[in-house]
């Protein structure tokens, strides 16, 4: 993806209320024009700090944003772990999510980022092993916001 532009990041920065982490793209814009879905690069700088970040996909859509979140303090990441735990075609097309997530996200890694991976294990495993948003479990859903993202994208 290209670069933003200067509208984009005028307008992320509203959305999210600050400045987006580390390097990032638009990777889908509503109809409306506006950034929706955020990729940022799997290692960020905090504070001049390298760290991992295993959320792809970010959403910026204010309006998506408020929707999701009134589901999720409705029950709904609940619902749906119930589901995925009860419904094995269900659970398989997750699992195949996560792993072409996986995939995505390893290659928008360049080889200097491979480099410092090796030599840093732990945030290699985390990043590489992580589902959806980082997620540690194969078969639940942690996040709507990363889901919904990650569906926006792709």
């Amino acid at each position: 993806n290209a670069p933003p532009s200067k509208k984009d990041i005028d307008m992320v920065r509203t959305q999210l209320g600050r400045p987006p982490m580390g390097k990032w793209s638009v990777q889908a814009y509503c109809p409306s024009g506006h950034p929706q879905v955020l990729r940022v690069h799997p290692i960020a700088f905090r504070k001049g700090k390298a760290t991992p970040f295993p959320t792809l996909f970010w959403l910026t859509c204010t309006h998506y944003r408020q929707w999701i979140s009134r589901l999720e303090a409705n029950g709904t990441i609940a619902k749906i772990n119930t589901m995925l735990s009860e419904n094995k075609d269900m659970a398989a097309l997750f699992e195949k999510q996560q792993e072409e997530y996986r995939k995505m996200r390893y290659e928008a890694l360049d080889e200097e980022d491979l480099k410092f991976l090796e030599e840093r294990p732990t945030m290699k495993e985390r990043l590489m092993e992580g589902g959806i948003g980082g997620s540690s479990s194969k078969n639940r859903i942690r996040c709507l916001h990363e889901n919904y993202a990650h569906f926006l994208a792709t």
